[in-house]
């Protein structure tokens, strides 16, 4: 708060409103505005009263220390009040507790109070009465409305990863062959044999599938390599809540031939080249801690015309090291017409050392 004897005084460098000590309206103004420092919600408010305050209690320092040098007490009083508000006002914006901080507000508003009517005893005593008034009502109710805003709402916690869709996506990628398996069946003497195939599943993050992980996967006869009689892309994703495996047709696939030699060219693979095999996704499950099942086309669903087939069914265990597929095709009247014999295993494809996914 400023004087309207003190502007002579001033320290220099401090506002033009705290130098223009003439007027006692400005004397309301300044007080007015430091009880704000609590009426006014967040940094905004605090940061009227930090700045405020501190300034009346220079001001009034300047002003008791200029009567004390004149003998003049009327001086001293008036800088001893200043001083003694603005020391109110910074209490009352760095309070942390609400009521606290009103209180001290009220006490700055009752010490300027006094001093305006003690400056101009009739004239501004109604103002004075007023504004303290308006002020006081204004306060308390910030109070109430800070006392019972309700606590603020942590925001929803991230999703927790999806870990079984993760473990399958990097259990899948690999180099595989039955090699080991079709020399057991000829070390047994095995009615059934097993074909020598080999299977390679790359990862192929360039497909866009609209989210999930996205894989080309090619299976050739051993001794044919270069004549793949199966390309595909896997997308590794959840639907309604399951843990699927879809399966897409390419268009034209022969550009993509060995492209787990070079993986660089699966770049010209996009999806408007693939088509999904409705009906033939997997459903994968968990059965233990590296061991997931996948299982496709028990209701017939999947259709297929391989050798005379209407349909296929196709069950699948993944493990960190193989993956065995039984694959069967079933006629119109539901008989099996290929894959292995009842009582045989499907094609267990062991996954080999040294590449790079």
């Amino acid at each position: 708060m400023i004087s309207a004897t003190s502007s002579a005084t001033t320290p220099v460098g401090l506002s033009p409103l705290l130098k223009s000590s003439a007027s006692i309206e400005r004397d309301v103004f300044l007080g007015t505005t430091s009880a704000l420092s609590r009426v006014i919600p967040g940094f905004a408010g605090r940061l009227a009263g930090g700045i405020t305050g501190p300034l009346a209690a220079i001001s009034g320092f300047g002003e008791l220390r200029e009567g004390m040098r004149t003998d003049n007490t009327r001086q001293v009083l008036d800088g001893a009040l200043h001083m003694a508000a603005g020391g109110l006002t910074t209490a009352a914006a760095l309070a942390p507790n609400p009521i606290i901080g009103t209180v001290l507000a009220v006490a700055s508003l009752g010490v300027l109070g006094f001093k305006v009517v003690m400056d101009r005893p009739v004239g501004l005593v109604r103002l004075t009465v007023v504004e303290a008034g308006r002020l006081v009502r204004d306060a308390f109710q910030a109070v109430r409305n800070e006392v019972g805003r309700p606590a603020p709402v942590s925001p929803a916690p991230l999703p927790a990863a999806d870990v079984d869709l993760e473990q399958v996506a990097d259990m899948l990628p690999g180099d595989y062959n039955t090699l080991e398996q079709v020399s057991a069946d000829a070390a047994r003497g095995s009615k059934y044999r097993h074909l020598a195939a080999e299977m390679h599943i790359v990862p192929a993050p360039s497909v866009d599938l609209g989210g999930g992980e996205v894989f080309y996967v090619e299976q050739a006869a051993a001794a044919t390599p270069q004549q793949p009689y199966r390309q595909r892309v896997y997308q590794v994703t959840r639907e309604n809540g399951e843990l699927v495996n879809k399966i897409y047709a390419i268009d034209h696939p022969e550009d993509l031939i060995n492209a787990h030699q070079q993986p660089g060219r699966l770049r010209r693979l996009d999806a408007s080249r693939l088509h999904e095999m409705t009906g033939c996704d997997l459903q994968w499950t968990r059965v233990g801690d590296a061991t997931f099942v996948g299982s496709a086309g028990a209701d017939g669903a999947c259709a297929n015309t391989f050798r005379g087939a209407c349909s296929a069914s196709s069950t699948v265990v993944l493990t960190p090291d193989s993956l065995t597929s039984l694959d069967l095709g079933y006629d119109a009247n539901g008989s099996q017409v290929w894959g292995p014999p009842p009582g045989e295993i499907g094609h267990v494809f062991r996954k080999q050392p040294g590449n790079g996914w």
